[in-house]
């Protein structure tokens, strides 16, 4: 049976790669300066980082969920776990 500790630990492994995900999308974001570059190439530059951002942004909203499964998952392991020392100490 799974180890619920375990399945806890890589859950916060998870939710710490979701924030290096936001870290990367908001150090993305904040070289939108449109003063900093101007004209197309500027233009499509800035377009291509808004659309990596908002990759990064949904890649990490992914990432939290199966943390949060993971999570319930765990809480489901360790029930069943208890349920089962209950049957087994009568």
């Amino acid at each position: 049976m799974a180890d619920p500790n375990e399945m806890r630990a890589q859950a916060r492994a998870l939710r710490g790669e979701a924030n290096e995900f936001d870290s990367i999308a908001a150090t993305l974001r904040s070289a939108l300066d449109p003063e900093a570059m101007v004209g197309p190439a500027a233009d499509r530059l800035r377009e291509r980082l808004v659309d990596r951002a908002s990759t990064l942004q949904g890649a990490a909203d992914r990432v939290r969920g199966m943390a949060a499964t993971l999570e319930r998952a765990a809480i489901e392991v360790e029930l069943e776990q208890q349920q089962q020392r209950g049957m087994f100490s009568v």
